[in-house]
């Protein structure tokens, strides 16, 4: 199931806090979020999670299009997809196998982070729809109309994270270019 590359070892706390879990996930896979019981991440384009407690490793999404940046939160899973032609953020509430389109307007939205119902994300929805137009978002996912920008700005913030009701990002706004 795992990719025939290099594999890459996450280790982590099993149902006997002694004895320490490892799980091997390819060389081409990006994005590991874990959260309880659970791991998920991007590999070739798909998205995979396994579930500790059975050693059960599964395909999630394999749509021809590309997948990545999962990130779950209990039982709720966030991730970027492009089967639409740009990409958009897709939810799966795994609870409910309920799962559909979370966000998508125009350009790009990726690099999502979740904590508990709160996402922020980057959007580069402003044209000409690159990184230097990237802006942090947020919204509730129980509430996909919430969404609002947290920046909005000609330099690029990108790679947010929520803990609570903090929120950081990494921001070029002091760097002379803008960019990287």
């Amino acid at each position: 199931m795992m990719g025939p590359d290099v594999p890459m070892t996450v280790d982590t706390q099993g149902p006997d806090p002694n004895e320490p879990v490892s799980l091997e996930i390819g060389q081409n896979a990006c994005c590991l979020s874990v959260s309880g019981d659970r791991a998920v991440w991007s590999e070739d384009g798909d998205i995979w999670m396994h579930t500790f407690s059975t050693g059960v490793t599964e395909v999630l999404e394999d749509d021809p299009a590309e997948q990545t940046h999962p990130v779950l939160s209990g039982d709720l899973l966030v991730w970027s997809d492009a089967r639409n032609g740009d990409r958009d953020l897709w939810m799966t509430d795994l609870a409910s196998g309920k799962s559909g389109v979370l966000y998508d307007t125009i350009g790009d939205q990726d690099q999502p982070w979740l904590d508990g119902t709160t996402l922020v994300f980057m959007s580069r929805h402003k044209p000409p729809h690159t990184d230097k137009y990237a802006d942090v978002w947020t919204l509730d996912v129980n509430d996909p109309e919430s969404a609002r920008a947290l920046t909005d700005d000609e330099t690029e913030q990108s790679y947010p994270h929520v803990r609570g009701d903090r929120v950081v990002w990494t921001d070029f706004r002091n760097d002379p270019q803008g960019v990287y």
